[in-house]
């Protein structure tokens, strides 16, 4: 069973706007291991599919809120969302070559763990900019 991702304060990017849109990523997601309680490699294709729906979202929405408050480093960050749905994607394809089931716990650990470090990075990155602003 994987361990669902928890919010903590040292998350906290000084955007409140997106500390609620992470804090909103958080809950979908855990609701997604709920929901599909992975149990084959079957199921991997309709939750990775889920997860690239859930990422583009939220990242159409960060970069929307950065833009309104001028982050400096947004064609950048941009970047890396573009770069990271084509990572999430590349994953979900390569599924098909996949037939152990122990896949399945990997897939969740580096999605959880994606989204954590994800999360992190960027926080630490939103509170210098926001601590010279």
């Amino acid at each position: 069973m994987t361990i669902p991702i928890h919010w903590f304060e040292a998350f906290n990017s000084g955007f409140e706007e997106i500390d609620e849109s992470h804090k909103r990523v958080i809950n979908e997601f855990n609701k997604l291991i709920e929901t599909y309680q992975l149990k084959d490699v079957s199921q991997l294709d309709g939750f990775f599919q889920k997860v690239i729906y859930l990422a583009e979202n939220h990242f159409a929405e960060e970069e929307i809120i950065l833009e309104k408050h001028n982050f400096p480093d947004l064609k950048n960050h941009s970047v890396e969302h573009k770069e990271t749905i084509q990572e999430l994607e590349k994953f979900k394809s390569n599924l098909k070559n996949i037939a152990a089931n122990e896949f399945v716990n990997f897939s969740l650990i580096y999605v959880r763990d994606y989204w954590v470090h994800h999360m992190f990075s960027e926080v630490i990155e939103f509170q210098r900019f926001n601590q010279t602003n």
